[in-house]
């Protein structure tokens, strides 16, 4: 019962701290590569001074560099998402409540429905915007090539079919806004399942 208090609570932080990490090299990535770029566009006499046929290399090669940071941004979204739903479905496991092998995050938050025992009303919860936020660039990252759709244009803003901005969106704020989101849940769990001879500070 030890390790499902650990995971219960701490292992909150070690995943959340893992995203951070993704999150942070990301950044990491993009600023060595911008930097490379401008290094060998300076040594080629700058944008001003080189061929069209050079400059219009180095714009491509930007342009690709920006694709790739939207995909690592999205990328980002699907292991927030993931991790999200991996730990509903363990706490789902420790209540004693059977997911369907298909269920998504929306359908487990619905086993998770609230009662006088389990008073956790993930829509009305710190970070639940955030969390859910997530979960949507990521749906539309896997089913929709990354585009807007009439549901998210009616929720957040922009035009149907236009490129999500995935690295325009505050990771930072929506990762800390997971982390308190279930640790949330967490605290919740422990209320009502507490295990014999254990305690545990959330």
């Amino acid at each position: 019962m030890a390790s499902e208090i650990w995971w219960a609570g701490l292992i909150v932080d070690n995943v959340v701290d893992v995203l951070k990490g993704m999150k942070n090299a990301i950044e990491v990535w993009k600023h060595t590569a911008d930097g490379k770029l401008k290094t060998r566009v300076e040594g080629a006499g700058g944008e001003k001074g080189m061929r069209q046929e050079v400059c219009d290399g180095f714009n491509e090669e930007a342009f690709v560099i920006g694709n790739i940071e939207r995909a690592m941004y999205a990328s980002l979204a699907v292991s927030i998402n993931s991790c999200v739903e991996n730990y509903l479905k363990h706490t789902c496991r420790r209540l004693g409540i059977t997911v369907p092998p298909k269920a998504g995050v929306p359908d487990i938050w619905g086993l998770l429905a609230p009662d006088d025992d389990f008073p956790f009303e993930p829509q009305k919860s710190e970070g639940y915007e955030s969390a859910d936020k997530a979960r949507v660039c990521c749906n539309l990252f896997k089913h929709n090539e990354g585009k807007k759709d009439k549901s998210f244009v009616r929720k957040y803003d922009g035009v149907i079919d236009e490129d999500i901005e995935y690295e325009g969106e505050d990771w930072p704020t929506i990762i800390e806004d997971v982390r308190k989101l279930l640790r949330s849940l967490a605290l919740i769990v422990e209320k009502r399942d507490p295990p014999p001879g254990e305690d545990l500070d959330l």
